[in-house]
């Protein structure tokens, strides 16, 4: 049966049990003050009239025909999934703090940040260069930064993490842009001691250019001249070259002279010496002059040997100083060889000493 409207009653029965609905009537109708009341909150029913709401459960809704027709529609609020706020994955803040350390290297000291990020000597926000000072003690810090060490050690200012990144950076291009392949000198202790030794960035792109670089695009005998010049190991060219302890003058120097002994080998079957060599260099002998010159030493090397009546042979210090022109005396007993050779071939015989004893040249005596 219908049951009248009230400001009570919203207009229609529903089927509760006997027992619910006299816990209902029993109910205090005063709600409780709640501030943000949210989905499924209950106001002021007694904990009998609770238990029976749990256990009631509506069948049907009768519209109040008394008063006309009226739809009704229950609206039944949703509680949050509280399952499958369980279920999503909870965020690891060692893992997040792992990461972020990793790209500087210094995952090692993770659990030590995460330690003062509990403790509050820092924040998320901190920046890096802060959490290096804070840390800068420590053996993973000076591991990774260890060119920051060294200069310590020898008194110069220290950079902080982001610039010593940066400059590791800078070395790297530097490199790459001359053509060095990328996974060359990519480790931070090879950046360590270009830092540590105060190696600017346009010093490492010099040596490159003009010592290494030189070196590795020329004939393959330059490169053995430099191995066998200056004791530089198989496949130590380039760190060679790069090396922070030497001066890069030298460095330009001894490739140049490597150059100049290739051509002596190549042109003349001549193996210089490195003082040889790097003479040349002081002489402003260039590669094209030294081509030239061994060539003519190369096909002059009768004119070196000694002949019968001849005393005292021509060095070969004495060839490359003559040929080129650095020392005058040298130059003048070679000419003076040059026409006294030539005097004898005019008179229509001569001789020279071999191995096997005499030979003729000419109109020669059995």
């Amino acid at each position: 049966m219908a049951v009248k409207k009230t400001p009570t009653n919203p207009g229609f029965t529903a089927a509760f049990t006997p027992q619910a609905a006299k816990a209902i009537a029993k109910v205090k109708t005063t709600p409780a003050k709640q501030a943000n009341p949210g989905p499924g909150f209950t106001a002021g029913f007694t904990p009998a009239a609770d238990e029976a709401l749990k256990a009631t459960t509506p069948t049907s809704v009768t519209p109040d025909v008394s008063t006309g027709p009226e739809t009704v529609t229950p609206v039944t609020p949703v509680a949050p999934d509280q399952k499958q706020k369980d279920k999503a994955p909870a965020v690891d803040s060692r893992k997040v703090l792992k990461a972020y350390l990793t790209q500087y290297k210094l995952e090692g000291l993770s659990e030590q940040t995460y330690n003062m990020l509990a403790e509050n000597q820092i924040t998320a926000e901190t920046p890096i260069d802060v959490i290096g000072e804070l840390l800068k003690d420590t053996d993973v810090y000076k591991t990774r930064f260890s060119g920051n060490v060294a200069r310590e050690a020898a008194k110069q200012s220290t950079y902080s993490i982001s610039e010593y990144l940066q400059l590791e950076d800078r070395y790297k291009d530097a490199m790459q842009g001359s053509g060095l392949p990328s996974t060359f000198y990519d480790s931070p202790d090879d950046y360590a001691k270009f830092i540590g030794g105060d190696v600017s960035v346009a010093e490492v792109q010099r040596r490159v250019d003009e010592g290494f670089k030189a070196v590795n695009d020329a004939n393959p005998e330059v490169v053995k001249q430099l191995k066998s010049l200056y004791n530089v190991g198989d496949g130590g060219i380039a760190a060679y070259f790069l090396d922070p302890t030497k001066a890069t003058d030298m460095l330009v120097k001894q490739a140049a002279a490597a150059g100049r002994s290739a051509q002596a080998q190549l042109q003349a079957g001549m193996q210089l010496t490195s003082t040889q060599a790097e003479g040349l260099v002081a002489d402003n002998v260039s590669t094209a002059d030294a081509k030239q010159g061994f060539t003519t030493i190369g096909q002059s090397q009768g004119l070196y040997s000694n002949l019968i009546g001849e005393t005292g042979a021509i060095t070969q210090e004495e060839q490359i100083a003559g040929t080129f022109g650095t020392n005058q005396a040298a130059a003048q007993r070679i000419a003076q060889r040059k026409r006294q050779r030539q005097a004898e071939f005019t008179t229509g015989g001569t001789f020279t000493t071999t191995q096997g004893g005499v030979s003729g040249l000419g109109s020669a005596n059995k």
